[in-house]
């Protein structure tokens, strides 16, 4: 957008200058004046489609497209002093609408080093030269024609040469600067750098026949050299334009590459994590449904069951921890098993010794009874004191035991 304004102005500037003389209608120079205005009206349109996005709402869009419609309808009714002023307002608008876009599409702040005197040249330097060899062009040919000059006119034109002069001469250095960081952009550039030179010669020729009115040709001639030299700054304009499309490309594309660059990492970083979260999730349901499982086999008295879990986590060591106490459950549990059997064993085998003893026993009490039943009419009478009396002769009647043992 920035550089149909800029297309834009350079056109007002060229229907300014010229319109600073009276040419006469069908002339070489009217039809020349009447495509300067046709130029303009078409970079004025070519502005609409591009104000879209950050570009659209610039203040002095509306303004520059109301103005020059205004002074298409009034041209023929003004002079050469109102058609200058008029357009030196318009060119003044366009100047400001391509400002207005660089600083709204950011262009203006150079935001690499090696596109800095590019984007300098192309906002600034040379839309500020076309501007002051437009001026020096339309007022140094109504004053060779009429040999007036407006109040202090001349000191004008004497600073603005001189300003001129300051900036054509650091253009050069600032398109080495540019050449020298974007070798690939000579062969279109330098070319185009021979305006220089012919802007130069112009001034000079402006020195002598406007400010020292010397040598003077005619306001047809001198207007043509102006015309000259802005076109062939205009066309280093627009080759710079061209560079800078091709440089902002080259960023784009980079940008867009690191863009895509950046947006795979964190697809994949994104993956990454989905498959984790994911590998994580099935071990985690894993163990727990085998840890579930497990504890109600346990409940249920069935601790042989055994779980193992690869995980090095929290519930993998739960897991791998569970299956060793029920394990060990079950040790202990056969050991109880193993001494409740041996302890039966035990008190069967007493209760067998106990058996045999009371058979014994009752053997041996049967042969007590029948052997005392037997025995049983030979017993004796009862010993009595009388019975013993004078049986021991150390045992005396009176002292003798009441029976014998």
């Amino acid at each position: 957008m920035s550089a149909n304004c800029t297309s834009c102005a350079a056109a007002c500037r060229k229907s300014a200058t010229w319109n600073t003389c009276a040419w006469p209608p069908g002339s070489k120079t009217a039809r020349a004046i009447a495509a300067a205005g046709q130029a303009a009206t078409s970079a004025l349109q070519g502005l609409r489609p591009l104000a879209i996005g950050t570009l659209s709402g610039l203040p002095a869009q509306p303004e520059l497209e109301q103005g020059w419609q205004q002074l298409q309808q009034r041209q023929a009714g003004l002079d050469a002093r109102a058609s200058f002023a008029a357009h030196s307002r318009l060119i003044a608008l366009a100047d400001a609408l391509a400002a207005q876009a660089a600083d709204r599409s950011r262009l203006s702040l150079a935001p690499e080093v090696r596109s800095a005197y590019l984007i300098a040249s192309f906002l600034k330097s040379l839309p500020d030269l076309e501007e002051n060899l437009s001026v020096m062009t339309g007022r140094g040919a109504a004053y060779i024609d009429s040999g007036l000059f407006e109040a202090n006119e001349d000191q004008m034109l004497n600073a603005t040469a001189m300003l001129a002069r300051h900036e054509l001469e650091r253009l050069p250095g600032q398109y080495k600067g540019i050449l020298a960081n974007h070798p690939g952009l000579a062969p279109a550039l330098q070319p185009r750098l021979a305006a220089v030179p012919v802007a130069l010669a112009f001034l000079e020729r402006a020195r002598n026949e406007v400010l020292n009115s010397y040598n003077q040709s005619s306001g047809k001639d001198f207007n043509a050299a102006g015309q000259q030299a802005a076109a062939a700054l205009h066309a280093l304009s627009g080759s710079s334009a061209d560079a800078l499309q091709h440089l902002l490309a080259e960023r784009a594309a980079q940008d867009r590459l690191r863009r895509n660059a950046v947006g795979a990492v964190v697809l994949l970083s994104i993956a990454l994590a989905a498959w984790l979260g994911a590998g994580f999730y099935a071990s985690f349901t894993r163990d727990i449904r085998q840890l579930n499982h497990a504890v109600r086999a346990a409940a249920a008295g069935d601790l042989s069951v055994r779980i193992s879990s690869p995980a090095h986590d929290e519930i993998g060591a739960l897991a791998n921890a569970f299956s060793g106490m029920t394990a060990a459950l079950e040790s202990l549990v056969a050991d109880i098993r193993s001494g409740a059997a041996r302890i039966a064993s035990a008190a069967d085998e007493l209760a067998s010794g106990s058996t045999a003893l009371h058979g014994s026993t009752s053997t041996q009490a049967e042969a007590l009874h029948v052997t005392v039943i037997r025995r049983a009419p030979q017993q004796r009478p009862p010993t009595t004191a009388a019975n013993w009396c004078g049986r021991r002769p150390s045992w005396p009647c009176a002292a003798a035991p009441a029976s014998e043992p």
